[in-house]
Order: C-alpha cells, then structure tokens, then sequence
C-alpha cells in the first residue's frame, strides 16, 4: 500500500443519485476536494449502484486525473462469474468500464463459507495472482464478511494474499454475527494489513438514536460520524478506513478530522464505549444499506429502506415511520408482505441477516389491521380540517366544552381546546397510557384503541370521536375485528333522538355519518349539564353548532369514499393501510 499518502478512501457505493442516475456534477466536486486535500484512495465494484459505481469512477476521476494520483480498488464478485472462463472476460470488462489498464487492489469478494467454494472450484484466486503476475493488478486481497475461524482458513489457505477488508466500527466490533474484533486479531496473526469498510455502519453511526447522539455531542469535538470513523482507524494495522460519502458535505466533514489523524483519546473511547451500550440496547436491524439485496429480488422490494424505516420506529416512536413506509417506499408496491420467501437476498447479504423473517416482523409493524398510525393521522387530520372550516373549532369546540366539566376518573388537566389534553383525559378515564410528549394525544389515542379495541361506554370526547371516523367510515368496515363499533355508534344515536323534550332533537334527525359522530358528545353533554345551573345554556350552545358540524363530517365522508372507491381492492385485504393517502387527498381538494 505504497502508494497510498492517508488512511482515508473514498468509497463508490453511496454516491448522490438524480433519480436512478448518478449526479455526476457533486461527485466531481467531490472527488475533486478529496484529492485536493492529500486523498487519493477509491474503492469500487461491479455490482454498486447497480453498475453505475464504475461508470462514475471513470466520469469524475479517471478521464480527468493521470494514473499516478490515485490508488483503485476493484472487486471480482460471485454473481458475475459461473466458470474459470469466465473471470478474464469480466476483468477486461472492469478495466475497460473504470477507464484504467490496471487495478492496484483487486478484492475477491465478500468471502465467506457459502461462496469461498465456488472462488476455489473456478480458480478465482490462482487467475487473480496470474493477473497479478501480468501487471494487471498490482496487489490481491479480499473483502470479508463470516466467522473469525473461515478468514483463518482462507488465509491459511491462500498466505499469499496481501490485504484484508473487513467490517470493522464500534457497534459490531464485539457483536457475536459480525466479529470484528476476532476478524481483525486473526489478520494480526497472519500479518496482514487491513482496509476498514462500513466505519459508520451505512450511516448508522453518523444518525445515531438522540440518547446516544447526546453522549457524544457533550464532548464538542466533532461530528457523530468523526468519532466512528476515527475509533476504526485507531487500531494497529488499520493502514486504510473507507467512507461511502452520498454528497461534498460529507468529504468535507471526514477531511476535516482526517487530515491530521489523531486517534480517540481516553474520554472519546469512554464516551463511544457509552454509545455502544445504547445502541445495542435498541434491538436495531443491524442493516448497512449495502443494496445487494434489492438487485435480485423478484418483488422489487426495498429492503434496506423498509429496515431503515423499522428502526426509525424503534427509536422514535412517532408516526412518521408509518408516513414514510406507506407513502415514500411501498406506495408503488413492493410492501414488505410481497415477500414471497424466495430466499435471494439472504443469499447475497454480507451481514448474513434472517431477512425473510425480519420482513415479516415489518410487516406485522406497519400493515397491521385496525387502528394503524395511519388511521391516527387520518383522525388528527379530520380533525384538523373541520377546525380550520367551522369558525367556532369545529369538532375540537365540542369536546373541549365536554371536558370543561368535571367527570370521576378523568384527568384534571384536559384544557378546553388542546387536543392532546382532551385525548389524555378520555384515556385516562379508561386507565390508558399518557406521555408528556409532543404528540402524546394521538399516540395515546392509536395506542388506547389499538389495545382495547373497542371504546367503552364510559369513555368520551375524543376518543369516541376518533373510533366513529374510523370504524364507521365505511358500511363494510363497521364490524372490523369483530368491534361492531359502528353498532355502538348508532346506538348511541338513536338513544339521544328519544330524548323528546330536546329542542335540537329534530334538526338532528338527518342520516349521514356526521350525526353518528356528533350525537354521543352531545349525549354525554346533555347527561352532565341538564339541571345545572348554566348547564341548558351550555348545552344548547354546542347544540347548535351539531348540524354544521355534522355536514362538516358528512363533506369529508363523502370525499373520503369517493377515494376509497378507487382503491376498493385494497381496503378489502388491507382496511386501514391506505388511510394516509385518502387524507393527503382530501387535504389536496
């Protein structure tokens, strides 16, 4: 590794795309500021970015750069090649797609006990060193991804190899699966030098969960993905640490502490030690977004970003996992239920995840029946639209004067007007979950009615409102799960219209869901205040507001079927799942 003047590569794997293609204009500046800052080792392969690594690598730095500056690795991967024949064919390939008459490090890739077999019975290896002896490749390594025991044996097997890239960062460097650790003693044993890939484990590192990110923000000595990168390079051995930087920000941060490299001191190891313990704590999907997945997988899955966004889920807790599940990555198709177990993928991926069953724990995370985070989106924005077009609140008006009046079991704090504040108390009254969070009302909400299922009698208020909206939208949806929610709702209808002596009660007797979602709250109301003093004025006030509010409800109903009719199909095996985009519909009419 001679020629090599930093321990900093500039990995093609995770360049900026437009679209499908990548974004050669930021890529040139890229490697432009890479090489200008004393780097000059890239790393590439046939298969990364579906073929456009290379193409790109020559676009942006072989036409425009002489050979002397800069270190290429490439890589001859298993897909590519089912004899010994046909491994010349596909080098020359290489060469000619990269722009180049030679490789300085030319990588068998991703070893491991499943395909090292096939490398061995082609004579992968033997060409290799025949290239080498050629002038082709200047130095042979591999890439590796298994047990500590399997890079023993290939290295015993083959002495001759002269580098080793393994996975290397601080989350798996103890981890049982990856081996870190034991890999990189093993290349100690047989003296051979190391190339890091995957320091910020695909980003993770650099995104860490806030509790973690918080640890190494105390220290104000740079960026989360610096004290990753800098923990890898730091061993004995290390000559090399790859980055798969995606735009000029990013080359410009890792310059920055790279530069003039300066191993983690006491307190920045103590400090990542912290972070290791939190990370792990999370029960993440130890995905890297390497993509190999995606190439092969006959239901166009994206796997990757179905993982990314599970541990988003797992961090957060919020509904905007849930957004970017239904609405950015499976709206096409390719839901993580497509599955069809082919096995393809975890044939293909490095980290040699169980990616059939953790698709199914996707699954049952985000394409749930019944009250979904995006049935709670739905509701908040139902919610949200009425108050804007009814100049007294809306909906949000109604239960805020309920919740004005004191009721046994119900939280003191519901203020007249916050929704998170009326949603606690009504879950309250029932026993049900409440965190001071942002968005504690309507996770609470989806929580309580997800748990219990169906609202009982005594619960009002929101609660009642939501469970309406979403049970009683559709005449086929309305005993979902075996709820018979909507049964309740009518109920509670008919029991106020018996309520004779009522002056509202014939302005209420037109049909529609609106009336089903107004009658219970003014049927608790009149339950509470009747008698009181104030109480008539009180009630009637909210009466009034009843059959605008309910034309209100019935407006958004109807434009609300008139999309679900277009998706009729997919309500019928998936009654919640398409929620998200009938609301970004009706908010865009």
């Amino acid at each position: 590794m001679e020629k090599t003047k930093k321990n900093l590569g500039f990995g093609f794997m995770r360049l900026p795309m437009q679209g499908e293609e990548v974004d050669l204009a930021q890529t040139q500046q890229m490697v432009d500021a890479f090489l200008a800052a004393g780097f000059n080792y890239f790393d590439t392969a046939h298969g990364y970015l579906d073929g456009r690594s290379e193409t790109a690598l020559k676009a942006c730095l072989t036409s425009r750069y002489p050979r002397e500056d800069y270190v290429l690795t490439n890589k001859l991967t298993a897909n590519f090649f089912k004899t010994e024949a046909d491994i010349r064919p596909f080098f020359e390939s290489q060469l000619a797609a990269c722009g180049v008459d030679d490789f300085d490090f030319y990588l068998m890739h991703a070893q491991s006990m499943k395909n090292f077999e096939h490398f061995k019975a082609c004579r992968a290896y033997e060409t290799a060193f025949a290239l080498k002896a050629e002038g082709k490749v200047r130095h042979v390594g591999i890439s590796f991804h298994d047990s500590a025991e399997m890079l023993d044996r290939i290295l015993t097997e083959y002495p001759q190899l002269e580098a080793v890239q393994l996975q290397f960062n601080y989350v798996d460097y103890d981890d049982p699966a990856v081996q870190s650790r034991r890999c990189y003693e093993v290349c100690r044993k047989h003296g051979k030098p190391v190339i890091v890939m995957e320091p910020v484990k695909g980003g993770n590192l650099a995104r860490l969960p806030e509790d973690a990110a918080a640890v190494l923000d105390a220290l104000h000595g740079g960026s989360s993905a610096s004290y990753a990168i800098r923990f890898a390079a730091g061993f004995p051995g290390i000559r090399m640490v790859l980055s798969g930087m995606s735009d000029l920000r990013q080359v410009e941060d890792n310059i920055a502490f790279m530069r003039d490299f300066k191993p983690l001191d006491e307190t920045e190891l103590a400090a990542v030690k912290r972070v290791q313990e939190i990370f792990r704590s999370k029960s993440l999907i130890p995905c890297t977004a390497c993509r190999y997945c995606t190439a092969g997988c006959p239901q166009h899955i994206s796997i990757p970003d179905l993982f990314a966004v599970m541990n988003a889920k797992q961090i957060h807790r919020d509904w905007n996992a849930d957004y970017y599940y239904s609405e950015v990555y499976t709206k096409n198709g390719g839901r993580a239920s497509d599955c069809i177990r082919c096995g393809k993928c975890e044939k293909v991926c490095p980290q040699h995840l169980h990616i059939r069953d953790l698709l199914a724990d996707v699954a049952a995370e985000f394409e749930k029946k019944g009250a979904s985070r995006s049935a709670q989106l739905f509701v908040f924005q139902s919610f949200h639209k009425l108050g804007k077009e009814h100049p007294v609140g809306g909906l949000s008006a109604v239960c805020a004067q309920v919740t004005e009046i004191p009721i046994p079991g119900v939280a003191a704090a519901a203020l007249p007007g916050d929704l998170n504040g009326m949603t606690n108390g009504a879950l309250h009254a029932e026993g049900g979950r409440a965190v001071p969070t942002r968005d504690t009302g309507i996770d609470d909400l989806g929580d309580g009615v997800k748990q219990r299922g169906i609202v009982q009698r005594k619960q009002r208020g929101v609660v009642n409102i939501a469970v309406a909206l979403e049970t009683g939208r559709h005449p086929k949806l309305m005993q979902d799960g075996g709820h018979k929610q909507g049964r309740r709702v009518q109920s509670a209808a008919r029991a106020l219209r018996r309520c004779a002596a009522h002056p509202v009660k014939q302005r209420l007797k037109g049909k529609g869901l609106g009336q089903k979602i107004i009658d219970p709250q003014l049927r608790r109301l009149r339950q509470h205040v009747i008698g009181h003093e104030g109480g008539d004025e009180k009630y009637l006030a909210c009466a009034a507001l009843a059959p605008q509010l309910a034309q209100d409800a019935d407006a958004v109903h109807a434009r609300q079927r008139r999309v679900q009719n277009e998706q009729l199909r997919l309500v019928r095996v998936y009654p919640f799942q398409n929620l998200m985009p009938i609301a970004g519909k009706l908010d865009r009419e």
